[in-house]
């Protein structure tokens, strides 16, 4: 299908709110690392995402500072595979875990990966404190799913997996060169937690949502005794923060 065509569909279907239409499309978008093909769905927020990840450049900093020899990515909040194609052009050795807990979002990512000929694995899942069930928060649109706030066991019940369980289970290997955590406000209870992982991770993209804080993140990394970080990089947007961090292995 006609890119344009794509993007002007997709503004005229959200404009006058036609929530009932979800039109599947491959589209090709010409970028900074070549001409790349989705998976998408017209009328959904797929569009948006991909306006953030490559007209927008969101990871632009991460791009920037993190070094060419990665190996091994964990990117949690996958979405419909934006940034798993971004990863997979951008360090085309690299073996990808992506993590999205909602499963038409997860279908999507997946077509996308197959597109771009992603080395990627694909985990059906949230990233939380602790493990768990729980179901999806809607509320925000597919590009802004989250854990909800109270767990309803009659819900869907998506498993809660803690990052230490996913990188064991995932089989990647330690230590994992990139993580990338996009989880829509559960970072607040995962960074609490993190020092049986932490250290087994070489550089963490982590968008920070709302009152967790740059500065809170700091404390967190600071009473659980992790060592020898520094934040290289980090952007703010409304509420939002996007921050890089490096972590030295040998410390």
């Amino acid at each position: 299908m006609n890119s344009k065509f794509v993007w002007l569909a997709d503004r005229i279907v959200r404009k006058l709110r036609l929530r009932t239409i979800r039109m599947p499309a491959t589209i090709a978008l010409r970028t900074h690392l070549g001409i790349l093909s989705f998976s998408v769905r017209i009328g959904e927020t797929d569009i948006l995402v991909l306006e953030e990840v490559f007209i927008k450049n969101e990871y632009a900093s991460i791009l920037q500072h993190v070094p060419s020899d990665i190996r091994t990515i964990v990117d949690v909040g996958a979405n419909i595979g934006a940034s798993v194609l971004l990863w997979s052009r951008a360090f085309p050795r690299a073996r990808i875990v992506a993590v999205e807990p909602d499963s038409e979002n997860m279908k999507f990512c997946r077509k996308t990966a197959e597109l771009g000929g992603a080395n990627a694995d694909f985990v059906e899942a949230f990233v939380g404190g602790t493990p768990r069930r729980s179901a999806i928060d809607r509320r925000n649109g597919a590009w802004a799913y989250r854990l909800a706030a109270h767990s309803d066991s009659t819900a869907e019940g998506i498993p809660v997996v803690t990052l230490g369980e996913l990188i064991v289970s995932s089989g990647i290997g330690t230590p994992v060169d990139l993580v990338k955590l996009d989880c829509e406000g559960a970072e607040a209870e995962i960074m609490p937690r993190c020092a049986s992982w932490i250290q087994s991770v070489r550089w963490l993209a982590i968008e920070l949502h709302e009152d967790y804080t740059l500065s809170r993140l700091k404390e967190h990394l600071r009473s659980q005794s992790v060592h020898a970080w520094a934040v290289v990089a980090a952007t703010s947007k409304g509420s939002t923060t996007l921050a890089l961090l490096r972590f030295d292995q040998n410390a």
